[in-house]
This record gives C-alpha cells, structure tokens and sequence, in this order.
C-alpha cells in the first residue's frame, strides 16, 4: 500500500515538474515574462 502510494506521489509530482517547465516555456515564447519585466519597469518609474 505505501509503496503504491509513494510511487502514484512521485509520478503526480513528476507529472507537476513537467507542467510548470512546458508552462514556462510557453510564457518564453509568448513573451509573457519580458511583458511583465516591461510593466514593472513602468511602475518603478512612476
């Protein structure tokens, strides 16, 4: 049983690893962290 269930808790958190890393990449693609720099850049100069 626990080993079932640490192998289903090292897959999910695996599965969550690839998520945020293709979810990152796809954000360097769209731009959308350089947009965010840009906004933040505008704020501290205000």
């Amino acid at each position: 049983m626990r080993d079932t269930q640490r192998e289903d808790f090292s897959n999910r958190r695996d599965y969550e690893r690839e998520l945020r890393t293709v979810s990152a990449n796809i954000d360097m693609i769209l731009g959308k962290n350089h947009e965010q720099e840009q906004q933040i850049e505008k704020e501290q100069n205000l």
